[in-house]
C-alpha cells in the first residue's frame, strides 16, 4: 500500500520536482531507521529491567562469615520471599512457609522451600503456592515457580450469568 502510494507520488510529481522526491525519500528512510533503532533500544531497555537472571553467587553476602554462620533454612526462605516480592511487588500481602513440606534435600544438596503467598489487597486476596529450590553451594535459586489459583474465563462467567 505504501509502496503504491510512493510510486503514484513519484509518477505524478517526478517531472516537476525531482530533487524534492529524493529529499522526501531520504526523510522517510531516516524516519524509518530512527523508529526501528528506537524500538530496538526500548525493547532491550525494558527486557533488561524486567528480567531477573539467576547467576551463581547472586545472593552471596561478602560481609558474612559462612564458616561461623552457615547457610541455613532461614537464608533459603529469605531468598524465596525476596524473589516472590520482586515478582508481585505491592500486590504481595504476606507470605508464610509450609513447615510440613519445606526441607533440605541431602541427596541433591538443595533447600526445597514451599510457601503460601497472599496476592491482592488486605481485604481481598488470592492464595498462591510458591515452590522455590535454593542451592546453598552456588548461593542461587535453581527452581522458582508460582502456582496461582485458576480464574474463571469470561465465557464461563457469561454462561453462569444466564
Amino acid at each position: 500500500m505504501a509502496a503504491a502510494l510512493l510510486q503514484h507520488y513519484k509518477e505524478k510529481y517526478a517531472s516537476r520536482n525531482e530533487g524534492g522526491w529524493r529529499r522526501l525519500l531520504l526523510a522517510l528512510k531516516v524516519m524509518a531507521g530512527f523508529s526501528l533503532v528506537s524500538f530496538i533500544l526500548y525493547a532491550l531497555f525494558w527486557y533488561g529491567h524486567t528480567y531477573d537472571r539467576e547467576l551463581p553467587g547472586k545472593y552471596f553476602d561478602s560481609a558474612r562469615d559462612y564458616r561461623q554462620i552457615p547457610f541455613d533454612m532461614l537464608d533459603a526462605y529469605s531468598i524465596c520471599k525476596h524473589k516472590t516480592k520482586i515478582r508481585y511487588g505491592s500486590e504481595l500481602v504476606r507470605s508464610y512457609i509450609d513447615q510440613h513440606s519445606t526441607r533440605f534435600e541431602p541427596g541433591k544438596g538443595i533447600y526445597k522451600i514451599f510457601m503460601s503467598a497472599h496476592i491482592g489487597s488486605k481485604t481481598y486476596y488470592d492464595e498462591a503456592a510458591v515452590h522455590c529450590f535454593v542451592d546453598p553451594s552456588e548461593f542461587m535459586v535453581s527452581h522458582f515457580r508460582i502456582f496461582e489459583p485458576k480464574r474463571e474465563s469470561l465465557m464461563s462467567k457469561a454462561l453462569s450469568f444466564f
